[in-house]
């Protein structure tokens, strides 16, 4: 058997015009692990010691397969051994990897004791993605954990210490954005912020402690680009549309690439509403961008919900960014790679709209009489009811809230008493007190609680300082033609 098979590979790397296998390295590896492993019995009737002999001939065809596919196929040796090539990889990454966009890296630095190794890079205009493994004395540690920590618990750790720039120094990426993880290795992703017009990305990645060893652990890795750049395409949109509140969405690009699909959408404000948020000292920002895309069909492929289904979410985004230190701001999206060969429709659902009021409107009660008379103040087509008071020993005062209108959903409040000392409700965002009533709409009651107030004044004043308000009165629909 073992002439015939090599009789018939050696025919086809003639054909092939191919190096030839080392055949005696291959059979010698082979006898040499089934010795290590001893002698091979099964106790199922009818088996016997000749086990071995069928396990012999079994790795003999597999690594038969496996080394023509190497010589023959590029693509295919890449795709058997590449770790993003996994089932909780995202399907980006995985087609990536099985088309061969994958590469191997031979980057390591050792101290302590530790050793850092890049052992795969995966790169795009959408995003990079390095897998990174780390090993204790020849012992495997498990690099998932380490990283999780650090993203997780320490961001500002990572940053600056970790960050991508093109070959001529320019920054790209400037920390890692997230964190994949699969024991015992860990996907470092890093978004890829602006346009590319290179064919390589260089990675810097420096870290001062693993786990608790301290030390010095410095990488450089360039990954090249050249074949992802060939295989991306970007469709250049350009449209705009501006709401009844005065914001202007824009939808840029859309750009297909190997690993993923970004959506980039911008937003800025009308020149009147620049020009009274000068005078009234207040502040205007787009707090989220909802929409989705459709395929020719009217099916919904990708949606930046977060109700919609987790297929068709982002696999990697980036929300509120400032551009320029000015008004506009940048929202890119990465999906799971979209069908580039159909016409696809955006559709507009609604957007997110943060003001934060220096001014804003207030009223006056007193606590003692909200459920007789309850107290109420408007805002952007929203009404706010404060309907009742309540004040247990031993604990802080609460406030009973409801809001109707539909399109407010999160609100900052400040309390004044009759003495002019100032209270807040329960902080719930970026150290501002976000007191949320509903969900997407304001239609129920919510308790909140008033930090630091412990007795009933006579009298309370609920002032508005900023208010998040969702305008889903749009209709917005781009065809995007490749």
């Amino acid at each position: 058997m073992r002439q015939d098979s090599e009789h018939y590979v050696d025919s086809l790397f003639s054909q092939e015009q191919v190096p030839r296998p080392d055949f005696d390295a291959m059979w010698q590896a082979i006898e040499q692990r089934l010795a290590q492993a001893g002698p091979t019995r099964d106790t199922r009737p009818g088996f016997s010691g000749k086990l071995k002999y069928g396990a012999l001939a079994i790795v003999s065809t597999c690594l038969l397969t496996v080394s023509i596919g190497a010589y023959v196929s590029p693509t295919f040796a890449e795709y058997i051994k590449s770790l993003f090539d996994r089932k909780d990889a995202d399907a980006g990454l995985q087609t990536a990897a099985q088309q061969g966009f994958s590469q191997e890296t031979k980057a390591a630095v050792t101290d302590q004791g530790i050793t850092m190794q890049v052992m795969e890079a995966m790169a795009d205009p959408t995003r990079l993605v390095l897998t990174v493994g780390l090993t204790k004395n020849g012992e495997q540690i498990d690099a998932s954990k380490i990283f999780d920590k650090h993203f997780a618990n320490s961001y500002g750790f990572l940053e600056g210490g970790f960050y991508v720039t093109d070959a001529a120094g320019n920054l790209v990426a400037e920390r890692i954005d997230d964190v994949y993880s699969h024991a015992p290795y860990a996907d470092l992703v890093f978004r890829v912020n602006r346009t590319l017009d290179t064919n390589e990305l260089v990675a810097h990645l420096r870290m001062k402690k693993i786990g608790e060893t301290a030390g010095a652990w410095k990488l450089t890795v360039p990954v090249n680009m050249e074949k992802s750049m060939m295989a991306t395409k970007v469709v250049p949109v350009e449209k705009t549309y501006k709401t009844a509140q005065g914001a202007i969405v824009k939808l840029k690009n859309i750009v297909f690439s190997p690993t993923a699909t970004r959506v980039e959408v911008e937003t800025d404000w009308t020149e009147e509403v620049k020009a009274r948020v000068a005078k009234e000292r207040s502040g205007y920002f787009v707090e989220n961008v909802l929409y989705h895309i459709e395929d020719e069909k009217g099916n919904v492929i990708a949606s930046s919900s977060d109700k919609a289904d987790t297929s068709l979410q982002p696999i990697l985004k980036i929300r509120d960014q400032t551009i320029d230190s000015g008004s506009r701001q940048r929202f890119h999206d990465n999906y799971v790679p979209l069908p580039a060969d159909q016409k696809l429709t955006f559709v507009l659902e609604s957007i997110d709209l943060a003001f934060m009021e220096e001014s804003g409107p207030s009223v006056t009660f007193n606590p003692q009489d909200l459920a007789k008379k309850p107290a109420a103040l408007t805002y952007r087509g929203n009404t706010f009811t404060v309907s009742g008071f309540t004040l247990e020993q031993g604990k802080e005062a609460q406030l009973e809230m409801q809001g109707t209108g539909g399109s407010t959903y999160a609100g900052s409040w400040k309390l004044l008493d009759d003495k002019g000392n100032a209270y807040q409700l329960e902080s719930m965002l970026d150290g501002r007190i976000w007191s949320g009533i509903g969900e997407d709409s304001t239609s129920g009651k919510s308790k909140r609680t008033i930090y630091g107030l412990d007795h009933a004044p006579k009298r309370l004043t609920l002032k508005l300082e900023a208010m998040i308000v969702r305008d889903d009165k749009v209709d917005w629909r781009v065809p995007v033609r490749q």
